[in-house]
């Protein structure tokens, strides 16, 4: 637990040895056999035929609507939380974008999480953990087993230290995950941050997000009030992941499926 980690009626997650065992079990498991996180329903495309547009060329990030504010739910309360969970678990989605802000207390340490951002590609959520301390309390249970459900994929940019932190704060483990920095760097694109990534997928309003993240991106979170564009920024880090994955998983294998196999 990190040493600047002291706001009242907050602690991590009681993560018991046996719960652990149990994880790295399933961890090792996955680690050597990766077959059992694809899923023939959901990650079977159609990349010719899906992702192309009648003139031709491929579908790009161009084709999502510019975030909208009615599509963005603010989290600041457990019933919002419950409602947040029940959405995504009912929702029968295969993926599932997601993302922390968090604030770093010194390089060395893994910051205190202070937003958890989720999209199902239709709706986004921006969940408040420091808003209420029962929002912080509940998390892992709404939460939890999507994020541990292998039929949903969970996608994130750069994910390293977000599954960390929410293992550590809230007992989440992510099982079956897929990480748009790593599918960047495969592909070699010539800059891995999300904002770049997601202008070389041609999205439109590459340039205000951009923009966003350099004016926000290493902000500290714990302040309260949030501005508008804190919150815009924040859903923008995961409105696009759904199509994104998709679009990458296009390309990384398009060698194959180019030549009909």
């Amino acid at each position: 637990v990190n040493s600047g980690f002291r706001l009242r009626g907050y602690k991590p997650y009681a993560y018991s040895r046996k719960a652990q065992k149990l994880d790295m079990v399933l961890v090792k498991e996955l680690r050597e056999s990766p077959g059992k996180c694809l899923r023939d329903v959901w990650d079977r495309f159609d990349f010719a035929g899906d992702f192309s547009l009648p003139d031709g060329k491929f579908v790009t990030l161009a084709s999502l609507e510019k975030v909208k504010e009615e599509d963005v739910v603010y989290v600041d309360s457990l019933e919002k939380l419950k409602e947040c969970g029940r959405y995504l678990r009912e929702g029968g989605f295969g993926e599932i974008g997601f993302d922390l802000e968090m604030f770093n207390f010194s390089p060395q340490e893994l910051g205190l999480v202070c937003l958890l951002q989720l999209s199902s590609g239709e709706k986004n959520f921006v969940v408040d953990v420091l808003a209420d301390v029962e929002v912080w309390k509940g998390l892992r249970e709404e939460l939890g087993g999507i994020f541990a459900d292998p039929g949903t994929v969970k996608i994130g940019h750069g994910i390293a230290f977000d599954v960390k932190a929410l293992s550590r704060d809230f007992g989440i483990i992510i099982v079956n995950a897929f990480d748009t920095h790593e599918a960047a760097r495969v592909l070699q694109l010539d800059r891995l941050g999300l904002a770049h990534v997601c202008s070389h997928y041609g999205l439109p309003e590459g340039e205000e997000y951009k923009e966003l993240k350099g004016k926000w991106q290493s902000s500290d979170w714990r302040v309260r009030p949030l501005v508008k564009d804190q919150i815009l920024y924040g859903v923008m880090d995961v409105h696009y992941l759904v199509l994104l994955r998709k679009l990458m998983m296009r390309d990384l294998t398009k060698e194959i499926w180019g030549r009909g196999i």
